[in-house]
């Protein structure tokens, strides 16, 4: 019988030597270090399992993290039987071993992620890292054929996102619903059942349930996570699903997307468009819809945290953003580091087939901005059109104007400058430094 095609396979695992001050011990048995190995055979399964020991601190859990940002957690236990047998001299009495499974779309098709210990103890949380691992993974292609693209709004709040879906909304090729009222998903969603429902962690449960009673067991995010299975040809047929789901997610989106043309009255659409944080979502839906489009819409950082505390100052009930876990607004800056690291490591991907959008230029130079914004996604750009997105940048309304912190969209530009306080800033300088320079905005230095 022929052996499927790798649909995963790791090219170069790197294992830096531990300095006895975080870590005593550790080793890693899958991917192995010492050559190029290949994922299960036939499914998008990606598998990390070793142990590790501290120097000082007890080793707590594991983490695979694609730009800073963890795409899965996984204990450190004595309860992992597979490690054991690995490892048999592993050292401590609890055999401190970690297993994670997971799927691989999540992952560009060429990653290198790092996989991180995190130690406890009296108190003390400390992180060192433990590898290195790089690899490539096949595209998900379903031969279905959607009516609708994904126009995907990479970023995060407070960048005038919700501004920019109603300008996309005024072009009758584009979808956008209510923008100031709602913050549809529709792909989002169906990415994240695509992916929850082809993690190893969750399909496996099929033959290893863990706690059937619980309602969710079948999802994954249960502990423990379960070893594979050992007949090759039930595991592939367990994971199997990949296809059928992402054909289901695509279908529904177009049928959502159907109803929304209609109500919206839009029979000449062909884009859906709605916000995205960089991560898993933007690289699944490319994969989904090689013909898709992504615009990155950034606006200087600094203003994009001035907009924030004054937000959360204006509006009643709790505070939004991540704030209600900071403890100071200069704290909640610092915060937003994963973020930035996501952002410059999506936009150095998809950059070549991307397009950016500064808010900045969007607000002070509208035609141009719009106009090479239309020509990029292929859409008419005729002086109605054109027009008709131009005064929507300046357009009020009520909906609109629950969002507004400043007077002004001008005056909005540079308002850190006389809002932020020094140590938020200070933060701010830290934290967003690098995106600062590679999105074109001059730092405070």
């Amino acid at each position: 019988m022929e052996r499927p095609i790798p649909l995963v396979e790791i090219t170069h695992v790197e294992l830096p030597e531990p300095d006895g001050t975080i870590i005593r011990a550790r080793s890693l048995g899958r991917p192995q270090s010492d050559a190029a190995g290949t994922a299960c055979d036939g499914t998008y399964t990606f598998e990390v399992l070793g142990w590790v020991v501290g120097a000082e601190l007890a080793a707590a859990d594991v983490t695979v993290a694609l730009d800073g940002t963890p795409l899965w957690e996984g204990p450190v236990d004595g309860e992992r039987p597979e490690v054991t047998k690995m490892f048999p001299d592993a050292p401590g009495a609890d055999r401190p071993g970690f297993f994670l499974a997971a799927s691989a779309l999540a992952l560009p098709h060429e990653f290198e992620v790092r996989l991180d210990a995190t130690l406890r103890g009296a108190g003390e949380t400390r992180r060192a890292p433990l590898a290195r691992i790089s690899g490539r993974r096949a595209p998900l292609r379903t031969g279905f054929a959607p009516r609708f693209r994904p126009l995907m709004v990479t970023g995060f709040s407070r960048t005038g996102s919700n501004l920019f879906l109603r300008l996309l909304g005024r072009h009758p090729a584009v979808l956008t619903y209510r923008p100031f009222q709602f913050e549809s998903r529709i792909t989002h969603y169906w990415v994240d059942v695509l992916r929850e429902l082809t993690e190893p962690s969750g399909y496996r449960r099929q033959m290893r349930p863990y706690g059937v009673s619980a309602r969710g067991w079948w999802i994954g995010n249960r502990s423990p996570v379960p070893w594979v299975h050992h007949d090759e040809a039930i595991e592939r047929e367990l994971g199997g699903a990949v296809g059928e789901v992402a054909v289901l997610a695509q279908h529904r989106i177009d049928s959502v997307c159907d109803r929304l043309a209609a109500t919206l009255e839009q029979p000449a659409a062909a884009y859906l468009a709605e916000k995205q944080l960089p991560g898993h979502a933007p690289t699944m839906l490319w994969d989904l819809y090689p013909d898709s489009r992504e615009v990155f819409l950034v606006r200087d950082f600094r203003d994009m945290m001035a907009s924030i505390i004054a937000a959360n100052r204006r509006w009643a009930g709790p505070p939004r953003f991540g704030r209600a876990d900071a403890a100071s607004d200069a704290d909640h800056a610092r915060r937003f580091r994963r973020f930035v690291a996501d952002l410059l490591g999506s936009w150095h991907r998809r950059a070549g087939r991307a397009h950016l959008v500064r808010y900045e230029d969007l607000i002070r130079q509208p035609r141009e901005t719009i106009s090479g914004l239309l020509d990029y996604l292929e859409l008419e750009t005729g002086p109605g059109v054109l027009a008709r997105l131009v005064d929507s940048v300046a357009e009020r309304d009520p909906a609109s104007d629950v969002y507004r912190t400043s007077a002004t969209a001008e005056a909005s530009i540079g308002r850190w400058r006389e809002h932020l306080a020094p140590d938020v800033l200070e933060a701010c300088e830290e934290v967003f430094g690098p995106a600062l320079e590679r999105f074109g905005y001059r730092t405070a230095a």
